[in-house]
């Protein structure tokens, strides 16, 4: 798998997880739900990441392939401006140097509909779950999560702000006491989006608290003990 790939790789060069996200120009953060699978770079990271580790787009997609031993010596810390000369260090100087490669069909698609999701207009959304995450978003879903349960809340909506190659990446943005708000809120971004605004305050979403280790509760309502939690 890619995550898998880019942990190997990343190991097999003796760089942590910062070395490699100053490569790639993002967080350290990011670089964990690369690993771990929960995101994935975009094209251009791919393409960044292929040059820098000196392999090919079908290396890094394709889940048959091993990783080769590509240690470089000292660990040291590595910015941007390193990738392109430690990519050329790869390369034996007898070889000629290789021509430029072209977008598989695959690649040339989904290239395309980057630049189509560039075009659509964005809004800027502080995010109530993810409290680190402010991203300009391009697309609402609501899911539905406990219709049947009174203390919790009804609808998640979330917020998509980019697509790799494989999915789309989402943020969790906030928790609505019932669908019908969460579509209040929805409609309320798009007029916001139609109006030119580039940044949207949330209107209807529910405070919620924590319940145990991975649920929520709305916070406004009491639960009694002897009460079971559905999760």
């Amino acid at each position: 798998m890619l995550s898998d790939k880019i942990k190997e790789l990343r190991l097999a060069r003796d760089l942590s997880q910062e070395d490699l996200a100053e490569v790639l120009d993002v967080t350290r953060q990011s670089i964990s739900k690369y690993e771990n699978g929960t995101a994935e770079p975009s094209l251009e990271k791919i393409k960044i990441l292929a040059e820098y580790f000196d392999v090919t787009y079908d290396y890094l997609l394709d889940d048959k392939v091993e990783v080769q031993d590509m240690t470089y010596g000292k660990r040291g810390k590595v910015t941007p401006a390193d990738a392109e000369e430690k990519a050329e260090e790869t390369v034996e100087p007898s070889k000629k140097p290789r021509k430029k490669r072209e977008d598989t069909p695959a690649e040339a698609a989904h290239r395309r509909k980057e630049e189509e999701i560039d075009a659509l207009p964005r809004i800027q959304i502080q995010s109530k779950i993810e409290e680190d995450e402010e991203s300009e978003f391009y697309k609402f879903e609501i899911l539905e999560k406990f219709p049947h349960v009174d203390y919790k809340p009804t609808a998640l909506l979330c917020g998509v702000h980019s697509r790799t190659f494989l999915f789309e990446n989402r943020t969790d943005i906030a928790w609505y006491r019932t669908m019908e708000d969460a579509e209040k809120e929805v409609e309320a971004i798009h007029r916001a989006i139609e109006a030119g605004e580039t940044a949207y305050e949330l209107q209807y979403d529910a405070p919620v608290k924590k319940r145990g280790f991975f649920s929520v509760q709305l916070a406004d309502v009491e639960v009694n003990d002897s009460e079971s939690d559905v999760d």
